[in-house]
């Protein structure tokens, strides 16, 4: 049968080839996601060799590597730079082992043989000692390198098609490679031979003689990377051979030796079926090596039983420390934080219904042996997890064991803290019973303190954003609906008049509590945005004069100028060409409500009726969506998107409502004195009419995505009868019939 850890595994590898040695690909970089999603920090307790082992929603945690051709090169110049000594330079050293040095190394090495004087070697000889020793031997070496490396340098490893790799069909190479091997006496020259007498069996595709050949020859090499690179190609040939149990066990020793393969050796562990996982089990000759095996089976599948299973066998193995993060990241994933529909007592519960019982007595097992070569790791997991499963004083009390283990810096401290003040805040049921300079100093340190440190790798986002949740909840529960609202804004708060009156007295008040400044310290709005917000609020309702109370108080947002002319009214609606257009006088929100009220007072008085109604008209179509002056109600409350669907509900609501305009453009066409003012108040009610027809269409839930198909743009709206049929004979309806495509189709329709 086939274990889900098998069957996962199939999907990975379904595509591996004969060279899976070779390559691995994905985005470079950290998992960014975590660091939102998680108190927990891997890099806080385990090595940095193991950063790619996290848990990452990647094959790897922190990208995967695609330079597999130049990723030793380093190394490989620093390992010769110490056989050669001074006899050549950095750049010299460079340009032989890296760049494009055939031709020279050919030249030297026909020199080296023939003894023949050209003019290039006389070039090279002001430049490079060479009749010295060493450097002969670096340069016969590079001559039989650069050939095994003609093949096994694939110049576009990264090919949607299939990619054809080179062969070595050199067989008289290898018997001299393997020849120059056998008879070198130095030790770092004959390891050198070897690995390249071992890469070039590799890409002949001698799959017989490379096993054979490691076998007998493995136990007189040193165990560096040339070691592991050529486990590696013999591993890949047992892979090729579909011997998967030896394949695996030679990987996972790389995975465990070797940190520069380890993300090679873990991709290429291969799916394979229980009896074959058995096999590999008993391949292993060391509880060392069957932790490695274990540590892969983790990392794909069952980390909780990795771990047992590790622990059984050696319980100071460091891939207990990457597998137990993963567990605890894993749990962290699954938990939902929101607090909105959810009591305390109700999102307690609902943590502890995700965490496993025996994760939890694992874990405390493995915690309290005193057996764990990181014990400040193992108690400070123990203390989350039952943080999560409401059990805070043992949490505490597996935070204080930790401390003990505290190492000595900035992540591991903050980390620790984090999760003790977590844990406060989780403890605390009720507003009445809290501690609250206790609460308020653990917010103070979470949400504001913390974050300015700055500490790399540490997570706590998705702590800053629970404990303004928690909070939030809290202050609901205990009917305290401004403090609720100041921790987790809500989408209707400020549709309530009582509510918004609460919110200013206290943003208002001169002596807050600690927790209270706080709260408005980091709440998105500020007093002057309220007052804008109510200044809006006001003049949709036609009250202007208590539209001018409120944006005179709104400090700096009064000034906030319109970008048209918000009294004007045209016969389209073109908000760009009026922001463009020259403007005599440029409107801020409080001149503009001071001229409305004007216009209003004139017209309660008869005077210029017609005009100051329909300039009152213009401006609340203006202050519409539709019109050009959305300024006027954008802000931190109403929002300010530019299309109809990113905005509330009840903003929404507001912002389209054509209420007020169709009240003055009525009031005008009543004043009206001639059929040329009547037309202009007929059309101006028609354009009314088109934006409610619009909303009523945007009301319906596929409309957004079917528009296209609608074969009616616009209704016979009674302003267009209305111009049609008794203001033909008028300038303004010939000059509609002009710019309106909509009118001109109605007039013109048979």
């Amino acid at each position: 049968m086939t274990n889900p850890f098998i069957k996962r595994l199939l999907l990975l590898f379904s595509s591996a080839t004969l060279l899976v040695y070779g390559t691995i690909y994905a985005c470079g970089g950290g998992d960014w996601d975590w660091f939102f999603d998680s108190n927990f920090a891997p890099e806080a307790f385990v090595d940095k060799s193991y950063t790619p082992l996290f848990l990452s929603g990647d094959i790897f945690y922190d990208g995967t590597e695609t330079d597999f051709i130049s990723r030793y090169n380093d190394d490989i110049v620093v390992d010769w730079k110490g056989f050669l000594g001074n006899k050549m330079s950095d750049q010299q050293l460079k340009y032989f082992l890296l760049d494009s040095s055939y031709v020279e190394v050919m030249n030297l090495q026909s020199y080296y043989k023939s003894g023949k004087i050209t003019s290039e070697i006389k070039r090279l000889k002001n430049k490079l000692d060479i009749k010295n020793p060493k450097v002969k031997s670096f340069i016969e070496f590079l001559a039989v390198a650069k050939e095994i490396e003609a093949v096994s340098v694939t110049s576009n490893p990264w090919s949607y098609e299939p990619i054809q790799y080179a062969v070595l069909n050199d067989a008289k190479l290898l018997a001299n490679l393997k020849k120059m091997y056998q008879n070198e006496n130095d030790s770092f020259l004959k390891n050198r031979y070897w690995f390249q007498y071992m890469k070039g069996l590799f890409y002949s595709r001698n799959l017989s003689e490379i096993a054979t050949f490691f076998d007998q020859t493995s136990s007189t090499v040193p165990k560096n990377d040339l070691y592991y690179r050529a486990m590696g190609y013999v591993a890949g040939i047992h892979y090729k051979n579909q011997e998967y149990s030896k394949s695996n066990y030679l990987f996972s020793i790389i995975f465990d030796e070797n940190i520069k393969m380890r993300k090679t050796a873990l991709f290429n562990f291969h799916p394979q079926q229980e009896v074959e996982w058995n096999n590999t089990l008993q391949l292993a000759k060391s509880a060392k090596e069957k932790s490695a095996l274990w540590a892969l089976y983790g990392y794909y599948n069952d980390e909780i039983l990795a771990i047992q299973k590790i622990a059984e066998l050696d319980p100071k193995n460091p891939n207990l420390d990457f597998l137990l993060t993963r567990v605890i990241n894993k749990v962290e994933s699954q938990i939902d934080n929101s607090l909105e529909k959810k009591s305390i007592v109700e999102y307690r519960k609902s943590v502890q219904r995700i965490v496993d019982p025996k994760t939890i007595q694992l874990i405390n097992s493995i915690a309290s042996s005193s057996k764990v070569a990181s014990p400040y790791l193992w108690f400070s997991a123990e203390g989350y997890i039952m943080s999560l499963t409401a059990d805070f004083k043992a949490a505490d009390i597996a935070f204080a064991k930790a401390e003990k283990y505290l190492p000595n810096n900035d992540l591991a401290k903050a980390q620790l803290e984090l999760l003790k003040v977590t844990n406060r805040i989780s403890a605390t049921s009720s507003i009445k019973s809290a501690n609250i300079d206790k609460l308020t100093a653990d917010i103070d340190w979470l949400t504001l303190k913390l974050p300015a440190l700055n500490i790399e790798n540490l997570r706590y986002d998705k702590a800053v954003i629970w404990s303004k949740q928690y909070l939030s909840r809290l202050y609901k529960d205990n009917g305290n609906i401004v403090m609720a609202e100041l921790f987790v804004p809500s989408k209707d708060f400020y549709t309530n008049q009582n509510d918004i009156e609460l919110m200013k007295s206290l943003l208002t008040k001169a002596e807050k509590s600690k927790i209270q400044q706080i709260a408005v310290n980091q709440y998105y709005l500020k007093l002057d945005d309220i007052f804008k917000f109510q200044a809006v609020t006001a003049l949709y309702n036609d009250k202007v004069a208590e539209a001018i109370g409120y944006i005179s108080q709104s400090g700096d947002l009064q000034q906030i100028e319109f970008l048209a002319n918000p009294f004007n009214g045209f016969i389209k609606d073109c908000h760009d060409c009026e922001h463009r257009a020259p403007q005599k006088k440029k409107f801020t929100q409080l001149d503009f409500l001071i001229t409305m009220q004007t216009l209003q007072i004139d017209l309660a008085n008869s005077t210029n009726s017609f005009s100051n109604a329909l300039l009152l008209g213009n401006a609340f179509y203006n202050i519409t969506f539709y019109g050009n002056g959305r300024t006027f109600y954008e802000g931190s409350v109403m929002g300010d998107a530019s299309y109809v669907g990113g905005y509330d509900k009840w903003a929404f609501e507001q912002i389209v409502n054509m209420g007020m305009a169709k009240k003055y453009y009525y009031l005008a066409l009543k004043s009206a004195e001639n059929d040329e003012q009547r037309a202009k108040a007929h059309y101006m009610l028609a354009k009314c009419e088109r934006n409610e027809y619009y909303q009523t269409k945007f009301k319906q839930d596929d409309y957004y995505y079917s528009w296209n198909n609608d074969k009616v743009n616009f209704l016979a709206w009674n302003g267009f009868k209305a111009l049609k049929n008794d203001y033909r004979n008028t300038k303004y309806y010939q000059e509609v019939l002009q710019e309106c495509g909509y009118f001109k189709t109605y007039v013109n329709q048979r």
